[in-house]
């Protein structure tokens, strides 16, 4: 029995860990009952398509090359989404912010005044992961902060992994190249 022990620990370190956890996935799908396994399925389905999303938004570096994106979940535009290409060869630059964040509200005015001020040139865009509808209780419970009167995408997942960041306001400037 030592041997057979022996065996499978080597097995088990040689083995690549995702391999594992399919056979473990496996064997515990085949101990259950009909109604656990669809649940089972189901949850696995889920956790696949957001993989699958989170490998299509791979983190971007200095000097990277952006593929071509659209960016759903857009207020304050003429349209729900934004294909950056579209945006004329503008230096584009994306302000990451959090209702919770009072230097990123505070900044609201002056990212007014800069995109007022070079239309032409540059285009802002405020990102946040906060959802639409809790974006708009803020801006109803607190009358006197306005966004700014530029694009804001919500709910973002994409933006938040190609460009990773740990606190906000962060800023990422793409330039027109």
């Amino acid at each position: 029995k030592s041997c057979e022990d022996r065996k499978w620990l080597m097995k088990l370190l040689i083995t690549p860990f995702y391999i594992q956890l399919f056979y473990l996935i496996i064997n515990f799908i085949l101990s259950m009952n009909t109604m656990k396994y669809i649940r089972l399925c189901i949850i696995i389905f889920i956790w696949l398509k957001i993989s699958i999303a989170s490998l299509n938004a791979q983190e971007l570096k200095i000097g990277n090359q952006l593929r071509e994106i659209t960016v759903a979940n857009v207020i304050n535009y003429s349209t729900d989404n934004i294909k950056l290409s579209d945006l004329n060869k503008k230096l584009i630059i994306f302000d990451f912010w959090q209702t919770g964040c009072l230097s990123c509200i505070k900044a609201f005015p002056k990212i007014d005044s800069l995109q007022n001020e070079f239309t032409e040139e540059i285009q802002f865009i405020l990102v946040t992961t906060e959802s639409k509808d809790s974006i708009q209780r803020f801006l109803k419970r607190y009358k006197k902060v306005k966004l700014p009167s530029v694009p804001c995408v919500t709910g973002d997942t994409i933006l938040s992994r190609m460009f990773p960041h740990q606190s906000v306001p962060h800023h990422v400037w793409l330039d027109s190249n």
